[in-house]
């Protein structure tokens, strides 16, 4: 009997027993038993509790022992688990209650699914059934029918597939609740993490300026900021515990009711001190002092309580990490008086901080911490994790959550380390000390973030535990945070104290001493870290140029991997591999462009000079970060040697990317040796072999020493010298500056220029703009003084002078007469010279071939090969390799990708494309042959721009032939084998070269 039929026979047998016993004798364990029934229809195992958890139906003399402490116990009554992951709550009311109507059922079972932030929960009594939508923030006394689907039990069997889609284990399992209810921005919805994130932001600068106005010779910028962060943690946490009933019920109001502040500190430093310790309730004479009023507090605090939506004791630890994460970026300044956010220096370029995804850091550690096989509690707690960019302490608490599976896992009864009740384990406050007191290990050179790692260690000591046997787990022990926070340390990862700096300096370097001061036992006991986890920053090291020059100079000297453009990930993956011993292993998340690029050269050598490489997991979607484009992988490195590397390609949408986690595929073994190419493309590692092949059978571009790869001339600044939406009258060229100002310059002193866009092959070049450029001279070398333009172009001196302040303000510039000239002098002898122009960000390589119009490219994203001798045969022959599916497929395979399918092709990713060298020359038959399908493709572009929209089909199926022959004709030139030809094909291309239609 398939699902459809038995829940049809389910619901006759429900109707059967309900006509036998009246209503109201269906309890809520009768109701419960139905709705097992249901749950088992979708192969739900009820009694199993990686599948399903209820909360217990509670007797008198539990509601008596809940209500000591204050305890309502309005969990919903089944969590449907995938292992120890919640993927849905189940709320389940007696049959007398009308669901369909009733708001405050429907709010307490939305707030729950909300806080958790999951796709949906539900709510039945079998006979009712409602599936709510926990993107839209609950309100207390909305109507229960928003956000809401209700089915009633005589239309389960007619609207199955819905029921289906909702309910079937094996597609919650695949996320089908994700994508039905997808994570993207839906008119009213509201997060959880967007809304708490801006309730602890609002209430954080509101608590900086009563701090400030009522402490102002107590406390400095630097105190401000650690106090408002500390104040702001311990409200947090004691709310999360009272919430899990480790504190009273609603002791925060309580405080509100006389003097707040003053009820507070006076737990911080007695109460509180005495049952966490100093992890979160150091006692701290200035805090003793600082002087706060209620009204800053009785807002903030009420909005931590009902009838606000946020359900704490189920809100997971890491989410309350990641929002703390996002506004962890910004400080707070002290401008004119008043207490401002202010993005930090270290965050600028990346635009604020960028949280992991939970999914990710849990990845990262079965990829390292779990692989390990653990035969005894001392085999856990003898191991060492050190994240060295803790930021919110994501990674450590994955690192913890997988220590604790491990525990509970070699536990078969209750002893000091795991009691066992009702057959789920709970690990004691002991173990939970001990495993973050041994195990784990921070550094983060930002103060706030230590302190929110901190916090974050605390809250996941009261976490995972059960309101009924808080006792038997020594909730409410002594100290029970005592040492937790000892490992974490404010530093700087990169930065030994080495370093030659001024007294005033050390403060904002920050260096530190990981193999003395800071964990010296650790080397001592094992000669280093058993693993090393993370997301390091992603910032260019050049950046740090400008905010430190000290800092700059030092990982310059210090490190082998620091080169051009690469960004401080390289660098921690060279510092942090020097903190592993000898069989530690590494795992982080990084941005993989320098996989391919000259800046990347020295990292991959640095990696595979002691084959470090493990395994390799690139990760397809762009959108993995919120509001962010980056192109990402997860690396493994081990200290040991490797013959073979683990690698995959994680295709799909951020939803995708979980499933794979969840379910991980079988990854390719490629060889290690592999990796001692020149560049890492193991994506395209069978196209990449045949690439090497043909480059070492042949040579490449960049090997032809008729051949140039150049790029365009850079304007003193774009937005002020270039004339867009032009027209020429009279000799003058007439159109609008980047500032949207209307610009008349001479024509003399103006030159064409083309910018980086799509162009389809062959077709005519018309410039994007016009750009001032005073250079004069045969070669266009010769500076034209600002006195010359004065004399001769009175309508661009009027301009330059105009804008003059403007300019030099903005960039750096020359001096006296010739301030309005170029800082960067290059290839303005390229002006009239024939060239083949070849854009940069393109989805397929492209050119076009321009024989004799002076035309300039501009530098930055657009490219042009010059051949010397100019002999137009070769040129338009080279025009037609490029435009190539080969040349095209070569050159993906070794290009970095940008967004949306398309690819950066500069000098760097150009040079190293297999060209035949030796038969680049005018008497090749296959050359003359190319150089006549130019013609050819040429002349019918022509005739279909003139012609009518029945003859254009006519005119693309010619050309579309005419190019199968482009095609055909450079792997004969190549001499492309059999074989390599149809894989190459099957890559193919994704863009067509023929206007207004797709090559088949």
């Amino acid at each position: 009997m398939d699902a459809k039929e038995q829940l049809k026979a389910l619901i006759e047998k429900y109707i059967k027993y309900k006509k036998e016993k009246k209503a109201k004798e269906l309890s809520e364990e009768s109701t419960r038993s139905w709705i097992n029934e249901f749950l088992r229809i979708f192969d739900w195992d009820v009694l199993n509790i990686q599948q399903v958890q209820q909360e217990k139906i509670v007797d008198d003399s539990q509601k008596e022992k809940l209500g000591e402490i204050s305890s309502s116990h309005t969990k919903p009554d089944y969590s449907l688990m995938n292992g120890t992951t919640v993927k849905a709550y189940l709320d389940a009311k007696k049959i007398d209650v009308d669901i369909f109507k009733n708001k405050e059922a429907a709010f307490q079972v939305r707030s729950y699914g909300w806080s958790a932030g999951l796709p949906c929960s539900f709510l039945t009594n079998f006979e009712q059934l409602v599936v709510f939508d926990c993107r839209y923030a609950p309100q207390k006394g909305e109507d229960a029918g928003i956000a809401a689907t209700q089915i009633s039990i005589d239309h389960y069997v007619s609207r199955f597939d819905e029921l289906n889609s909702h309910f079937n284990r094996l597609l919650v399992y695949g996320n089908n609740l994700q994508k039905l209810y997808s994570s993207e921005k839906v008119e009213g919805s509201k997060t959880l993490d967007s809304i708490f994130n801006k309730l602890l932001s609002d209430f954080r600068l509101q608590l900086a300026n009563a701090l400030y106005a009522n402490n102002t010779n107590l406390l400095d910028e630097d105190e401000l900021n650690y106090y408002v962060q500390i104040i702001l943690d311990r409200i947090v946490f004691i709310r999360v515990c009272e919430s899990r009933k480790i504190e009273k019920e609603g002791l925060l109001l309580e405080f509100l009711k006389n003097d707040f502040w003053d009820e507070f500190k006076k737990c911080c430093y007695v109460d509180f001190y005495n049952h966490y310790d100093g992890a979160m309730f150091s006692r701290d004479e200035k805090f003793g002092q600082i002087i706060l009023s209620n009204d800053v507090f009785e807002p903030f605090i009420n909005k931590l309580y009902y009838p606000y939506p946020y359900k704490f004791d189920v809100i997971p630890t890491k989410v309350i990490a990641k929002i703390y994460e996002e506004f962890l970026a910004y400080s707070l300044r002290i401008k004119n008086g008043v207490v401002v956010t202010e993005l930090k220096e270290d965050y600028v370029k990346t635009n604020g901080a960028i949280p992991t995804q939970e999914f990710i850091a849990d990845a990262i550690c079965k990829e390292t911490v779990q692989k390990k096989a653990y035969g005894s509690y001392q085999d856990i707690l003898s191991t060492k994790v050190l994240d060295p960019c803790c930021g919110s302490g994501v990674f450590l608490l994955s690192t913890y959550e997988t220590f604790a599976g491990i525990m509970m896992n070699l536990t078969s009864s209750s002893n000091k380390w795991c009691v066992i009740e009702d057959g789920k384990k709970y690990l004691t406050i002991t173990a939970k000390q001990e495993i973050m007191k041994n195990c784990l290990f921070g550094i983060d050179c930002d103060p706030t973030a230590v302190e929110v790692t901190k916090m974050s260690l605390a809250l996941k000591v009261v976490d995972d535990t059960n309101e009924l046997y808080l006792n038997e787990i020594g909730a409410f022990g002594e100290k029970i945070l005592r040492n937790i926070h000892n490992n974490i340390k404010i530093g700087n990862t990169l930065v030994d104290i080495d370093i030659s700096c001024n007294a005033t300096e050390i403060k904002y370097i920050r260096p530190l001493n990981i193999k003395g001061s800071a964990f010296k036992k650790v080397f001592d006991d094992k000669g280093g870290f058993d693993y090393v986890v993370g997301n390091p920053p992603y910032v260019e090291t050049k950046h740090f140029k400008a905010a430190s020059l000290r800092i700059h100079d030092y990982l310059h000297d210090h490190y082998k991997t620091f080169e051009g453009k690469v960004d401080l990930s390289v660098l921690f993956i060279e510092r942090t591999m020097g903190l592993l011993n000898s069989t530690g292993k590494l795992g982080m998340i990084i941005q993989r462009r320098w996989f391919k690029t000259n800046y990347g050269k020295a990292a991959r050598s640095f990696i595979m000079e002691g084959y470090h490489l493990h395994k390799l997991l690139d990760i397809e979607t762009n959108a993995l970060f919120k509001g962010r484009i980056t192109y990402v992988s997860i690396m493994i490195l081990t200290k040991e040697k490797n013959t073979t590397v683990q690698y995959d390609l994680i295709p799909g949408d951020v939803l995708d990317v979980q499933l794979y986690f969840d379910n991980p595929g079988t990854p390719d073994s490629i060889p290690a040796d592999y990796f001692l190419s020149p560049v890492w493309a193991p994506e395209q590692k069978a196209i990449f072999e045949i690439k090497n092949k043909y480059a070492k059978k042949y040579g490449t571009v960049g090997e032809n020493e008729n051949i140039d790869v150049c790029d365009g001339i850079q304007a003193l600044w774009k937005k002020a010298y270039d004339i867009v939406d032009y027209q020429e009258l009279n000799g003058v060229i007439s159109g609008k500056n980047g500032f949207g100002d209307h610009v008349d310059i001479e024509k003399e002193m103006v030159k064409p220029v083309v910018y980086n866009r799509e162009f389809l092959p062959l077709r005519e070049i018309i410039p994007d703009t016009y750009r001032i450029f005073p250079y004069t001279g045969n070669d266009y070398k010769t500076k034209i003084s600002i006195k010359k333009v004065q004399e001769k172009y009175p309508l661009a001196y009027k301009y330059l002078e105009r804008n003059k302040k403007l300019i030099t303000d903005k960039v750096r510039h020359n001096d006296g007469e010739y301030w309005h000239t170029y800082t960067r002098e290059h290839n303005h002898d390229s002006f009239e010279s024939p060239k083949i122009i070849v854009p940069m960000t393109t989805k397929e390589t492209y050119a076009t071939f321009v024989a004799d119009k002076g035309l300039y490219m501009d530098n930055s994203n657009v490219w042009f090969l010059n051949y010397r001798g100019n002999n137009e045969i070769v040129m338009k022959a080279l025009t037609m390799i490029i435009n190539s599916t080969l040349f095209s497929v070569f050159g993906k395979s070794g290009a970095n990708p940008a967004n949306n399918g398309y690819y950066k092709f500069n000098k760097q990713f150009i040079e190293p494309i297999p060209l035949p060298n030796e038969k680049i020359s005018p008497s090749n038959s296959l050359i003359i042959k190319l150089v006549g399908l130019y013609d050819d493709i040429k002349s019918l572009l022509e005739e279909y721009d003139k012609s009518n929209m029945v003859d254009k089909k006519s005119y693309r199926n010619m050309m579309e032939a005419k190019w199968q022959e482009v095609d055909i004709c450079c792997m004969d030139l190549y001499e492309i084998e059999d074989d390599e030809r149809m894989l190459i094909n099957r890559v193919g291309r994704i863009e067509s070269r023929i206007p207004g239609g797709d090559e088949e």
